[in-house]
């Protein structure tokens, strides 16, 4: 079976998404709508050669994920090969790109009018937000003889881990002995970081919580950093506020192919929006989000009562120059700061119940 898009027969899509890990996770949800409706059609997803990593021990819906290196010419030049090798064995008949880069625009434009593949793409740069994921699928839709795009809550990125069925145990919070969750402490720039002092007061909140059936119940806080110098700063802040506080905190420093089997045997993510948000919600673990400087009506397309978040709302200085902010950093940072430690707690304890 071959898809008929726009009159044109398809059997091999190339899908791109030159962006950050999170949004390689999101594009994953589209994906999956493809193949449901054209499951013999061979969908390659081309993301940064970075992240390609991660999805070592991952089983995802595309059938193929190739890295993309566009940061200079040595990286256009393996990139071209890399395509021009792909296409002769499997003839590419669709160049789909969610969320369009520079770079990646005029590679691709580039490369298919070399090779005679059609180039099409979305752009994320629209003045009203709208669900990340609900854009990919509105990006598709529209080559497609139906009546409307899907809705994006039906489509949420899925990865399992290869050769295990089940990592996740459903069983509820209050069941366990020891409850594992992930702080998800870093984020790509600073003004996305809920206060590290409001992280170190919630898990002692939560570690002297004994509401479980588990009167030893405990709870353990893994934080997953990289080897960057912002993430040895926070690393830093940690230790140096965790002083006298009753938590188990344990820092997590793996590869990108390793990190996946951390998350997934974990319970429950709380922490800011980031890429590892995204890999806990993909491998369907409920999430607690902290929002600042970007609305989650676009970056948290995602069941809100599995995948809570908070946000303070009707900021003006978020939306002064654009409908979010842009700031790397913030002296004020009113955006986090505003949300309290007691109604975090508060949530999470609800949560199960």
């Amino acid at each position: 079976m071959r898809a008929n898009i726009n009159k044109k027969i398809i059997s091999h899509i190339l899908i791109v998404k030159y962006r950050a890990l999170g949004d390689s996770l999101i594009g994953l949800g589209t994906i999956a709508y493809i193949k449901k409706l054209y499951p013999q059609v061979h969908v390659t997803y081309a993301i940064p050669n970075w992240i390609v990593p991660l999805y070592t021990n991952l089983q995802s819906s595309a059938d193929q994920i190739i890295p993309l290196s566009l940061e200079n010419l040595r990286g256009w030049w393996k990139t071209y090969l890399l395509l021009k090798r792909l296409n002769r064995l499997n003839r590419i008949d669709l160049i789909f790109e969610f969320h369009q880069n520079g770079r990646s625009k005029y590679f691709f434009n580039l490369f298919s009018k070399l090779h005679y593949i059609r180039y099409l793409f979305h752009n994320h740069h629209q003045s009203i937000p709208a669900p990340a994921i609900q854009r990919d699928l509105q990006g598709i839709a529209a080559l497609l003889p139906i009546p409307a795009p899907p809705n994006y809550l039906d489509y949420p990125p899925r990865v399992h881990i290869k050769n295990i069925t089940n990592t996740n145990n459903s069983n509820g919070l209050l069941d366990k002995k020891t409850i594992k969750v992930i702080l998800g402490i870093s984020a790509t720039r600073q003004s996305k970081i809920w206060p590290i002092n409001y992280f170190l007061e919630l898990a002692e909140l939560l570690s002297a919580n004994k509401q479980s059936a588990h009167k030893d119940q405990c709870w353990e806080f893994l934080i997953p950093l990289s080897n960057s110098d912002h993430d040895q700063f926070l690393e830093a802040e940690i230790k140096r506020n965790a002083i006298n506080r009753i938590c188990s905190l344990n820092f997590v420093k793996v590869g990108l192919a390793e990190l996946p089997l951390i998350i997934a045997d974990c319970d429950i993510y709380i922490g800011n929006d980031s890429g590892i948000k995204h890999l806990a919600v993909a491998l369907n673990i409920p999430t607690f989000t902290f929002f600042g400087p970007e609305d989650p009506e676009e970056w948290h397309p995602y069941n809100s009562t599995q995948h809570q978040y908070f946000f303070v709302a009707d900021l003006v200085c978020r939306t002064a120059k654009l409908h979010f902010c842009g700031k790397d950093k913030c002296e004020d940072h009113k955006c986090l700061k505003m949300i309290s430690v007691r109604e975090v707690y508060d949530r999470i304890c609800k949560y199960d119940n």
